[in-house]
């Protein structure tokens, strides 16, 4: 299924600012929309701005097999891991933003009819689009009803559009009905699983939405999750670290290296910060390569304050639970890798998956995490982070007791070498020049006194 940035559609659905829910962070309501607000949204869902919105269509070819198949003939699809069956001649599409866009139309055939032509995309009139997204939903002691969920997403105010609890072929979910006389506009929030909400914005002209809303709930109804696995099974992340020293601290901090390596790292960071992931994903292989090789040993201090992914607290401790089990790193690759999901990357439903590919004991896993007996190592990190000398934020990389100003590879590896005692380049460069400069002047020297030995046997033979 292509990824699709098509304003159109975005404008279609333009009350959907009255659901700010960003791909990459569901759990912090934004500003609250007023009844003003939602009444120019809604007048913005017009025919005119449909057609400009086409002009500026733009499409990305671009297949991602990982999360999208093929609808079959049932009408079933998995776009962005959510489970759909969609009516004959409706289609989905990912968004730009991540979001899961359902039209009334077949979405390929339009794309398809373009890109043969080599024109725009020409989207039917008046059509009906419905936006989801799944949201994870944050840890609280409480159960929160459908109602609460809807009202801390969308940010909608106590005073602002009613929210009501409904109930259709056993399912209950949230409904705001923010229709006027030309648009018909709801958005809808379920319970998908414990941990799983499933947002929707269903707009169109208000004859469209009344003629075809029960299809359209049908769809949202039925729809279910198809969460991709937080390790696959092929994965061999365990072996990966099985050779490699591992030990933890006295407060609990996982270390990975030989405790003996000459230059000691350690790194403050959060599996819910997105540098984090950047400094995972471009900086920590070649760091792998010089723990493997005895060079460095890693410290980890698991703190959870920084970032903008729900459940960061969660999903600390869920490595360091795994931690007591042996398994901290398989499940600190595999953690920040689930950032790809969004507001989904942390939850029960996609970590309990992990447990069963790693062979932890669940019920020992289970308990670590119910009691809580990782909390308090979190809490020693976040103070141990506010204790560390122009600490300002995650990554924070220290290395033989120095903190580094910034996390690029050509930072560390510098700090890395001077711990080691490697002369960087630059000094190793002028210690040859000089090397070669001293081997030359003695060559020279010796090639004079030669010289100067030659001329002088030379006279004396002609005296």
């Amino acid at each position: 299924m292509r990824k699709l940035t098509i304003s159109l559609l975005i404008a279609a659905i333009a009350l959907m600012g009255i659901l700010p829910i960003s791909a990459q962070d569901t759990a912090t309501p934004t500003d609250a929309p007023t009844d003003e607000a939602a009444e120019v949204a809604t007048e913005e869902v017009t025919e005119e701005a449909m057609e400009e919105a086409t002009e500026e269509a733009t499409v990305d070819e671009t297949t991602d097999e990982t999360t999208d198949e093929a609808t079959e003939e049932d009408g079933s699809i998995v776009v962005n891991e959510l489970g759909l069956t969609l009516p004959e001649e409706w289609g989905a599409i990912i968004d730009s933003e991540g979001y899961v866009l359902v039209a009334d139309f077949n979405v390929d055939v339009v794309l398809d009819e373009a890109a043969a032509a080599g024109e725009d995309p020409v989207i039917p009139e008046n059509p009906l689009v419905m936006r989801l997204i799944m949201a994870g939903i944050p840890a609280s002691e409480e159960p929160q009803t459908v109602i609460d969920l809807v009202k801390q997403f969308t940010g909608v105010p106590e005073d602002g559009p009613a929210v009501e609890e409904v109930e259709v072929d056993g399912i209950t979910f949230g409904r705001i009905n923010a229709s006027d006389t030309e648009s018909g506009v709801y958005i809808l929030g379920r319970y998908l699983a414990d941990d799983l909400f499933l947002l929707a914005s269903l707009v169109g002209p208000i004859d469209v939405v009344e003629a075809k809303y029960e299809t359209a709930l049908d769809v949202y109804l039925n729809a279910e999750p198809a969460l991709q696995p937080m390790i696959p099974e092929e994965a061999e992340l365990a072996a990966l670290y099985s050779e490699i020293p591992q030990s933890t601290t006295e407060e609990g901090y996982p270390v990975l290296g030989d405790p003996e390596a000459e230059a000691k790292v350690t790194e403050i960071g959060s599996f819910a910060c997105s540098a984090c992931k950047v400094f995972h994903d471009q900086v920590y292989p070649e760091l792998l390569d010089r723990i493997i090789a005895g060079e460095v040993v890693l410290t980890y201090v698991p703190i959870a304050s920084t970032g903008s992914y729900p459940n960061g607290v969660y999903a600390a401790e869920v490595a360091l639970c795994a931690g007591q089990q042996g398994q901290f790193w398989p499940v600190f690759d595999a953690l920040y890798a689930a950032q790809a999901h969004g507001g989904t990357a942390f939850i029960p439903s996609r970590v309990e998956q992990a447990v069963d590919v790693l062979g932890l004991d669940k019920d020992a896993f289970d308990t670590c995490i119910a009691e809580g007996q990782m909390s308090e190592v979190v809490e020693t990190a976040e103070q141990f982070a506010l204790g560390v000398p122009g600490y300002t934020g995650t990554p924070a990389l220290i290395v033989n007791d120095e903190l580094l100003e910034g996390f690029a590879p050509v930072i560390l590896n510098a700090a890395i070498d001077e711990a080691l005692g490697i002369a960087p380049a630059e000094e190793a460069t002028e210690e040859v020049t000089e090397e070669a400069s001293d081997e030359t002047a003695a060559e020279a020297t010796e090639e004079v006194s030669e010289e100067a030995t030659v001329e002088a046997t030379e006279e004396s033979t002609d005296d």
